[in-house]
């Protein structure tokens, strides 16, 4: 039989108290039919709580695809607050990804005025996410890996219905003019949301694009780093690398053209004599010395492998 030591004994006593009174576990926030393992699933609550004393945004999944767990729920904690400065800040940046993942700007994001509008809008979207389980211990965590889908009605195109309803209240032309225009623009719709469809252009990997992130102030100039085809969204990463923008949909994006002159005079500025540079000379890849520039008509001398010179167009060349 086991002894147990005085000290330990004298310990037991004073918790003896309230072990009487203690309840047992619930188990927490686990749901033993979800077994660990990657789901579909959409946002179906969020809310802020009081988790202990610290404040935390619970998010409840339902899962969509997977097995045995369509229709179950499990739910996600964000803390925002730790038990330290350290804690505290690692729980908030953890909060800040997944703001990011949802499509917005985190240092744009005021936790204390913007956090009911998040609530509201992310609970209405019902956004479709691919979601990690795991169980650790007696604790499921529950990770956001992905948002897939999420519908968002900007602050600004509401002022723009707005202002389109107080335009029509002015109107005061004759009704049945109204009617007439009416009657001939009830056949137009379809074709109209056609012509909207074309008009969106294809995005490419690699492609400059200006994207405005919800309550951003400005546009941001990213590069697209993925494209989906069929539901036509892209994955963005901003120049500096700095912030990334997950299933962000075609027609909120805004493809920067690059101006070509500029570009043809970057590679004349870049070019000078005694640059090497890489060309196809009649079916082969060779290199050539630059022995003159001709910016009138964008064209340089090179001095080839055999010794012999020739003038070819900046175009064809890369400066290695």
């Amino acid at each position: 039989m086991a002894k147990i030591s005085t000290k330990l004994a004298a310990k037991l006593k004073k918790a003896k108290a309230a072990y009487a009174k203690a309840e047992i576990a619930s188990g927490g926030l686990v749901n033993e039919n979800v077994p660990d393992g990657r789901y579909e699933a959409t946002v179906s609550d969020v809310s802020l709580e009081e988790f202990g004393d610290k404040p935390v945004c619970k998010m409840v999944f339902t899962i969509t695809e997977g097995e045995e767990a369509v229709g179950e729920k499990v739910t996600s904690v964000f803390w925002l607050q730790g038990t330290d400065a350290e804690k505290t800040a690692n729980a908030l940046g953890i909060f800040k990804r997944m703001l990011q993942r949802f499509g917005y700007e985190p240092e744009d994001f005021d936790i204390v005025e913007d956090m009911e509008s998040f609530i509201e809008e992310i609970t209405d979207a019902e956004p479709v996410c691919t979601i990690s389980v795991k169980m650790n211990d007696s604790f499921q965590n529950v990770n956001l890996l992905r948002v897939e889908e999420m519908e968002v009605v900007a602050d600004e195109d509401e002022e723009e219905y707005e202002e389109e309803d107080e335009e029509l209240e002015e109107e005061t032309e004759d009704e049945e003019e109204y009617e007439e225009e009416d009657e001939e623009l009830e056949e137009e719709p379809e074709e109209e949301e056609e012509e909207e469809e074309e008009e969106t252009p294809d995005i490419e990997t690699k492609m400059m694009v200006e994207y405005k992130p919800p309550r951003a102030k400005v546009a941001r100039v990213c590069i697209v780093t993925k494209v989906l085809k069929r539901k036509k969204v892209a994955d963005l990463k901003t120049e500096d690398g700095k912030q990334t923008y997950s299933n962000i949909k075609w027609d909120r994006l805004t493809i920067v053209e690059p101006d070509e002159e500029e570009e043809e005079d970057e590679d004349l500025v870049e070019l000078e004599v005694g640059s090497i540079v890489s060309l196809t000379w009649k079916g082969e890849e060779i290199e050539a010395e630059v022995t003159e520039l001709d910016e009138e008509e964008e064209k340089v001398r090179i001095k080839l492998p055999s010794g012999k010179f020739a003038r070819v167009s900046v175009e064809k060349i890369e400066l290695v």
